[in-house]
């Protein structure tokens, strides 16, 4: 584990994950939050102790948007609504052996509400929700792979958001650290992208999820190089392959997995 000071990053295994907050120092002494140590440090370094009484049976995909709501559009019409709604069926294929039953929130390109993302997860009685996303940005030279987790209670998004709420999706912030770390790590390894972080956000469906949720943003399609890659199934492909291999890590972790 490397810290740095005065900031909320930490590399864990090379892998880089935002904190809650920072690493201060007082007296001579630095030190981390409270909130860091059980549900950020602890669970990476005790894994089988936070899986032991896990299960999983079903595993819910949400790809992204859908029908009027296209999400993100690059300079080539990429849609982010059709990249994920592809990359959700890929690890649902990728998936079929793991002995889970895998449900997709959207099967075509429909229009889905964020409640209903989360209800549909809460009728399915998931074990686990990845939603797929791609980003965008105003720089059209940032790129790279993030994936992000509820902050905890009482403290602010990396985006810098106000809102330092509880939510039931707080209940499963320890699993949600691992949930993101195997699938980051696996994504990272297949895209052979800039790593941006396992970042911290109050997105509706993380903090609605009725499990451990992580939301997965496989590059900028705001990116002229990375757009292309999506283009290109082979790329799709490998996002789908790391997705899938990062939750069957986490399975495997908890002794359900095939």
């Amino acid at each position: 584990m490397v810290f740095n000071e005065h900031s909320r990053k930490l590399l864990f295994n090379g892998i880089l994950v935002w904190m809650n907050g920072p690493v201060v120092e007082n007296h001579g002494k630095w030190s981390i939050t409270k909130a860091d140590i059980v549900k950020t440090v602890e669970p990476l370094l005790r894994a089988d102790r936070v899986l032991e009484s896990v299960s999983v049976s079903t595993v819910v995909l949400d790809p992204g948007h859908g029908g009027n709501d296209t999400g993100a559009i690059g300079r080539r019409k990429v849609y982010e609504k059709k990249v994920v709604l592809d990359i959700a069926k890929r690890v649902r294929e990728k998936l079929k052996s793991s002995g889970a039953a895998v449900k997709l929130t959207r099967e075509k390109d429909s229009d889905l509400s964020l409640s209903a993302r989360t209800a549909k997860a809460r009728q399915w009685d998931a074990d686990i929700f990845v939603s797929i996303h791609v980003n965008s940005a105003h720089n059209s030279h940032a790129s790279g792979i993030e994936t992000y987790v509820l902050p905890a209670a009482g403290f602010p998004s990396t985006a810098g958001n106000d809102d330092k709420k509880t939510y039931s999706g707080n209940k499963y912030d320890e699993t949600n650290t691992l949930l993101a770390y195997y699938v980051h790590k696996e994504v990272l390894g297949r895209a052979k992208s800039i790593d941006r972080g396992i970042r911290r956000a109050r997105f509706d469906v993380l903090r609605d999820a009725p499990c451990p949720a992580i939301l997965v943003e496989c590059g900028f399609v705001s990116n002229k190089k990375e757009e292309e890659k999506m283009l290109q199934a082979k790329y799709r492909d490998n996002m789908a392959e790391g997705i899938a291999q990062g939750i069957l890590t986490y399975m495997q972790k908890a002794g359900t997995a095939k």
